[in-house]
């Protein structure tokens, strides 16, 4: 597999992760508004929150080092 095949496979998964990751975004934070039911505590998701941010940052910033790499 030539290398520029290989970052569009990696930039594919990563773009996928990145979805998912915001749908959990999405998720938590519907969570602390109350449209979704739970029993976990609002500070707790505030934490989750701020996670599931941070690995956002994470994934996107290697996505953008991907995308430049071809």
């Amino acid at each position: 597999m030539t290398t520029e095949k290989i970052a569009l496979r990696a930039s594919d998964k990563l773009e996928a992760q990145l979805f998912f990751a915001n749908k959990k975004l999405e998720e938590y934070e519907l969570y602390l508004a109350g449209v979704i039911p739970t029993n976990i505590d609002s500070e707790d998701i505030e934490k989750m929150i701020k996670s599931q941010k941070s690995e956002i940052e994470v994934l996107s910033y290697m996505f953008n080092l991907v995308e430049l790499s071809y």
